[in-house]
C-alpha cells in the first residue's frame, strides 16, 4: 500500500496526526505530490489550522488544475469560511474536472442555494445522484421556489433513505403547512424534534404547526415551556398571543354553533369543533354543541366522545350514561354513514380509563358502525394459503411509538421461511418502521382514505391479518370493522376488545388474563405463557442528582410519571391517602402536553383531595436518558390502579426503579403485574386499595425493603428483555393460524 493510500485509510479512521505525518514525508520527497497536499490540505483545515489548510489546497489544485478531489475540498474551505462565491468556483472547477462528480455537484447546488441561486441550484443537484442529502437539498429548492409537492416528495425520498435525517422532517413540515396539512406538519415537526438537541426556535416551529393544525391548547403548552426557560425569547411572545387569539376564536366559534339551530351545511364544522373541544379536555362543551343533532354523523359523534379527563366521579358515570344513552338512540333510530373515518373520525380510545368491563359497549358500537356503513361490511374474496401463509401487519404506530417499543421486535423476528410478511403502514415512516419494514418481504404504504386503503388491503391477499392494536388509530380502528383476511387478530396494543364481530383471535398472555377473561372479549382470547413482547432493555442512564430535577433532597418521593387519563377519580383518595400518612411525601407528575388537562385534574383535588394539589411537583416533559434516571430517583413508583403501566414499567424495572402495582379484573390493570409475575417476584403486587398504599409507604419509607425490591428487581428484571421464548410463542401463534390448529 502506498503512503497516500495509508494515509487516506488513516484519515478515514479519524487518526488525523498520523495521516499528517506521512503525507508531510511524502512531500518531503516530492514537494509537487499534488494528492498528498490535497488531502493534508483538508486535515490542516479540520485541525482548527486553517490558514495553513487553505493555502494547501490552493497550492495543490495550481499543481494539478485537472484533480477533482482538491477543488472539491477548497470549495469547501472557501463555504466554511463564508466565501460563497469563491467556493462556487471552485466547485464549477471540480465538475469540469470530474462530470461524473456528484458530490461536487451536490456543494455545488447547496452553494447555489446559498445565494438564493435555486433554479440553477435545481439543474446542479439533478446531478447530485440519489443519496440522502441530494434529496434534502433538492427538497429545500423546491421549497424555496415554491414548489411544496415536490418538495415533500424529495424530502420523503431523503428519508427513505436516512429515517433519522432531522433536518428532512423538519422542512417537511414547513412544507406540509404551506400545502395546507397542518396536522401531517406537526407529526413530522415531532419526529425532528426527537433527533435533534432541544431549542426553542424548533419547538416554536412546533407551536406554529399546532395553531395551523387548530390544536392552540398544545401549543400553549409547547410556548410556556420555551417561555420558562428562555422568557425573553421573542418569537415564543409573538406566538402565546397567537395562540391565546386562536383559543378566543375557538370559545366565539363554540357559542356561535350553540347558538344556531343546526343546517347541511354546518354538518362538516360542527364535528370539527366537536372534536377539538373533546381533545381540549372540554367534552361537556363538545357534547352539549351536539346535543340537538339532526344529521347521523352528529349523533353517531355525540355517542362515541368520551372525555380525556374527568371532571369527578359523578362526571365519569355521566359520561357512561350519556355513551349508554345515546347508543341506545342510535339503536332505536339506526344511522347511516358513507364514510366513518371522515364523518365521525374518533375511536373508542378512551373507554377503557373507566375502570368498568369495555366488551358491553365496545360490542354495541361495532355493531352500530358496521350496520350503518355498507363499506365496513366488505368482504375480501380470498381464500387461505396452506404453505408459507402472508401475514399482513397494518399499523400506523409502528415508528417511535410504545406499540413499536412492545411489539415491533417480535414482527421483525417474525420466519421468514415459515411466513411471508406484508407491513401495511399507515402515514410517513421513520427510523424504527424502516427497520420493521427491512424485515418483512414487502411495504404497502396505505392511502389515508378509509375506502382506498380497505381495497389496497384486500388487493394483498393476505392470509392471516395482524393488528398490533385496535383504538389508537382512527383509520387502523374503521379497518378492523372489515373482513380484509380470512383470519384476522389483534393483541394488548390498546388493552380492550376490539368488538368487531370479523376479527377472530386475541393475543394476550396467561398472567395478563383472570380465568374466566374470555368473557371480555368478542374475539376468541389465545393466552401464551410468556408476555407476548420483544423489548429492548433501556440504557442505564447518567448519575444526575435530584437538584438536576430541581427536586428536594429532604422529601420522599412518590413518582407516578403516567398520561393524565390514567388518573380515575376513584385513584385520588388512594394517592392522597399516601401522603397524608407520609408528611415528608410528594407526588411527582409529568405535566401533560394540553393544559386544561392538568386544570381539570388540578380543580378535582381543589374540591375533594387538596392534599394533592398542595404536595405534587409538576415536571416537563423530559428526553428518555432523564427521564429513567427521574424513575431511579423516586423513592417509590406508583402504578395507577384502574389502568396500569405498560411501557414505563418496562422502563422502569430495566434501570432497577421498582414500581407498586394492583391486579384488578381486567387486562387494562394488570400489565406490570404481568411483568412482576414473568419475572418472579411479587411483593409489590397489591390485592386492594389498603394493601397498594400500605406498599407504597413500606417501599418509600423502609429502607430495608426498597434495597431488597431494587436487588430483586435489578436480578430479575433480564428475563423481561429480548425474550426468546416470546419470539418463539409469537411465531407458533401464527403458525397454530395458518394451520388451522386454534
Amino acid at each position: 500500500m502506498s503512503a497516500l493510500a495509508r494515509a487516506r485509510s488513516l484519515y478515514a479512521e479519524g487518526r488525523l496526526r498520523e495521516a499528517a505525518a506521512l503525507l508531510a514525508e511524502a512531500l518531503r520527497k516530492d514537494a509537487r505530490d499534488a494528492p498528498a497536499m490535497a488531502l493534508l490540505a483538508a486535515i490542516e483545515f479540520q485541525g482548527g489550522r486553517r490558514r495553513e489548510g487553505l493555502k494547501l489546497a490552493r497550492d495543490a489544485v495550481a499543481l494539478d488544475p485537472r484533480n477533482a478531489d482538491a477543488w472539491n475540498n477548497l470549495g469547501l474551505m472557501l463555504h466554511f469560511l463564508g466565501d460563497g462565491q469563491s467556493a462556487l468556483g471552485a466547485f464549477v472547477k471540480a465538475t469540469e474536472a470530474q462530470p461524473s462528480f456528484s458530490e461536487a455537484w451536490k456543494n455545488k447546488g447547496f452553494v447555489l442555494q446559498g445565494l438564493s441561486r435555486h433554479e440553477e441550484a435545481l439543474e446542479a443537484l439533478k446531478r447530485a445522484g440519489g443519496t440522502a442529502d441530494a434529496h434534502f437539498f433538492r427538497g429545500n429548492s423546491h421549497a424555496a421556489l415554491g414548489d411544496h409537492e415536490r418538495a415533500v416528495e424529495e424530502f420523503e425520498s431523503a428519508l427513505r433513505i436516512s429515517p433519522g435525517h432531522a433536518d428532512a422532517w423538519n422542512n417537511r413540515g414547513s412544507s406540509l403547512l404551506e400545502l395546507g396539512r397542518p396536522h401531517e406538519a406537526v407529526e413530522s415537526i415531532k419526529t425532528a424534534l426527537g433527533l435533534m438537541p432541544a431549542s426553542s426556535a424548533p419547538h416554536c416551529h412546533l407551536a406554529r404547526a399546532l395553531i395551523a393544525a387548530r390544536r392552540p391548547d398544545e401549543a400553549l403548552s409547547v410556548i410556556d415551556v420555551v417561555l420558562k426557560f428562555e422568557p425573553g425569547f421573542t418569537p415564543a411572545h409573538a406566538l402565546r398571543s397567537e395562540a391565546v387569539a386562536a383559543l378566543d376564536e375557538m370559545e366565539r366559534e363554540t357559542q356561535r354553533l350553540s347558538a344556531e339551530p343546526e343546517r347541511p351545511s354546518d354538518v362538516e364544522e360542527r364535528a370539527d369543533l366537536a372534536r377539538r373541544l373533546q381533545a381540549q379536555g372540554r367534552w361537556s362543551r363538545a357534547v352539549a354543541l351536539l346535543g340537538d343533532a339532526t344529521s347521523d354523523a352528529l349523533r353517531v359523534l355525540n355517542a362515541v366522545l368520551l372525555p380525556p379527563v374527568f371532571e369527578s366521579s359523578s362526571a365519569m358515570d355521566g359520561a357512561l350514561a350519556h355513551l349508554d344513552e345515546a347508543l341506545a338512540g342510535l339503536e332505536e333510530r339506526p344511522p347511516k354513514l358513507e364514510d366513518p373515518h371522515r364523518q365521525v373520525g374518533v375511536t373508542a380510545f378512551n373507554l377503557p380509563y373507566f375502570g368498568v368491563s369495555d366488551r358491553p359497549y365496545q360490542e354495541r358500537i361495532a355493531k352500530m358502525y358496521r350496520e350503518a356503513s355498507a363499506g365496513l361490511r366488505f368482504e375480501a374474496s380470498h381464500s387461505k394459503r396452506t404453505d408459507r401463509p402472508r401475514i399482513g401487519i397494518l399499523s400506523g404506530l409502528l415508528g417511535e411509538h410504545t406499540i413499536s417499543r412492545v411489539f415491533g421486535g417480535l414482527i421483525e423476528r417474525l420466519d421468514r421461511e415459515r411466513f411471508e410478511k406484508v407491513f401495511l403502514r399507515i402515514g410517513v415512516g421513520d427510523e424504527v418502521s424502516e427497520r420493521i419494514a427491512q424485515s418483512c418481504d414487502r411495504q404497502v404504504e396505505l392511502d389515508p382514505v378509509l375506502g382506498p386503503a380497505r381495497e389496497q388491503v384486500a388487493r394483498e391477499s393476505i392470509d392471516i391479518l395482524f393488528y398490533p392494536e385496535i383504538g389508537m388509530d382512527p383509520l387502523t380502528y374503521f379497518l378492523a370493522f372489515s373482513r380484509l383476511a380470512p383470519i384476522q387478530c389483534t393483541t394488548w396494543g390498546h388493552p380492550m376488545t376490539s368488538g368487531s364481530p370479523v376479527m377472530d383471535f386475541f393475543l394476550s398472555s396467561e398472567h395478563l388474563e383472570r380465568e374466566d377473561a374470555q368473557a371480555e372479549y368478542t374475539e376468541r382470547l389465545v393466552r401464551v405463557p410468556h408476555l407476548s413482547s420483544f423489548y429492548v432493555k433501556p440504557q442505564e442512564p447518567p448519575s444526575w442528582g435530584r437538584a438536576d430535577f430541581m427536586l428536594p433532597s429532604d422529601r420522599r418521593l412518590y413518582g407516578c410519571p403516567q398520561m393524565p387519563y390514567k388518573f380515575h377519580p376513584d385513584y385520588d383518595r388512594v394517592l392522597a391517602s399516601i401522603l397524608e400518612r407520609d408528611e415528608r411525601g410528594l407526588l411527582v407528575l409529568i405535566e401533560p402536553q394540553r393544559a386544561l388537562f392538568k386544570q381539570i385534574l388540578q380543580e378535582r383535588w381543589r374540591r375533594t383531595h387538596p392534599i394533592l394539589l398542595e404536595r405534587t411537583v409538576w415536571l416537563h416533559l423530559m428526553p428518555l436518558n432523564r427521564f429513567l434516571r427521574l424513575l431511579q430517583l423516586c423513592d417509590a413508583l406508583l402504578v395507577p390502579i384502574q389502568f396500569g403501566g405498560g411501557r414505563t414499567t418496562l422502563d422502569a424495572l430495566g434501570v432497577g426503579a421498582p414500581a407498586v402495582t394492583f391486579e384488578g379484573a381486567f387486562l387494562k390493570s394488570r400489565i406490570t403485574s404481568a411483568i412482576y409475575r414473568e419475572m418472579g417476584f411479587a411483593d409489590l403486587i397489591a390485592s386492594s386499595e389498603d394493601s397498594y398504599i400500605e406498599l407504597a409507604l413500606r417501599l418509600s419509607r423502609d429502607r430495608e425493603f426498597q434495597a431488597h425490591c431494587r436487588d430483586n428487581v435489578s436480578g430479575l428484571a433480564d428475563v423481561l428483555y429480548e425474550n426468546r421464548s416470546a419470539v418463539d410463542e409469537f411465531n407458533g401463534f401464527f403458525e397454530d393460524l395458518g394451520r388451522g390448529v386454534l
